[in-house]
């Protein structure tokens, strides 16, 4: 058992130092420029850039991390891939950096590239320049294009509604209009066949006596039975327009005084 647990001891003592020898940017320092292969076998080109701990406060910048302590990577590919332009910082007018981050774990082996020459960033700002230029161009574009598809729809959606308020003034105005064919038909009815004279009750009472001398209704009779929907109509519309009748109360009248009988 004694051989076992020093070699145990031993090999947890080397550890850390095998640990060390497997990290890839061991013999890299910030602002190096680098190929990173990843463990799913893409790879990316970019310049290492200084990771930074969130401030505390607003009184600070962040604390810079040592790159052999990150746990993230973040590289600068500003200039690696121009044509993806980046963004425009509102405040200061200058294009701001085109960063990434991958996680250390994630990363399978790094080599150094060379540094490129004053013409080579020249030339790739240049490029970055126009490709931002000409993403901007295209983002206008698509907005202008949306605000007029947008104003399309609602120039669509104004005439839809205007339609349909006109269909439905339309189609109230045929109801009034339809309303007041049936008042003047009715009152028609009410003033042809005017009460006491004409009444359901003695519609009633002419058909039960007309029935039994099997008689028929006289036409001006008939006349009236076929309009007795529009007089009923007629009339309870002069019952509301009327408002509820109260009657008097009723009063007894004074006992009339007996004559008097003649002496005998």
């Amino acid at each position: 058992m004694k051989p076992i647990m020093t070699a145990a001891v031993l090999a947890a003592l080397a550890a850390p130092a095998v640990a060390q020898e497997k990290d890839p940017f061991k013999d890299f320092q910030y602002g190096h420029r680098v190929e990173i292969i990843l463990r799913s076998g893409f790879g990316v080109l970019g310049k290492l850039h200084p990771y930074t701990e969130a401030p505390a406060n607003n009184e600070f910048v962040g604390k810079r991390v040592e790159l052999a302590k990150t746990k993230t990577i973040l590289l600068d590919m500003s200039l690696e891939y121009p044509e993806m332009g980046g963004r425009l910082d509102e405040v200061t007018r200058q294009i701001e950096p085109h960063l990434m981050g991958f996680e250390r774990n994630q990363v399978k082996s790094v080599r150094r590239l060379p540094d490129m020459t004053p013409e080579e960033v020249k030339a790739r700002m240049k490029a970055r320049e126009e490709a931002l230029a000409r993403i901007l161009a295209e983002e206008s574009n698509r907005r202008q294009a949306e605000q007029e598809l947008e104003a399309e729809r609602k120039k669509e959606q104004a005439e839809r509604d205007k339609k349909r308020r006109a269909e439905e003034f339309k189609d109230a105005e045929g109801k009034l209009k339809q309303a007041a064919e049936k008042l003047q038909r009715a009152r028609e009815a009410y003033e042809k066949y005017p009460p006491p004279d004409w009444s359901p009750e003695k519609l009633t009472l002419i058909i039960k006596q007309k029935s039994l001398l099997k008689q028929q209704l006289s036409p001006e009779e008939q006349g009236f039975q076929d309009a007795l929907e529009d007089w009923l109509f007629y009339k309870n519309h002069l019952e509301s327009q009327d408002g509820p009748k109260v009657e008097p109360p009723k009063t007894e009248e004074p006992p009339k005084p007996k004559a008097e009988e003649p002496p005998k």
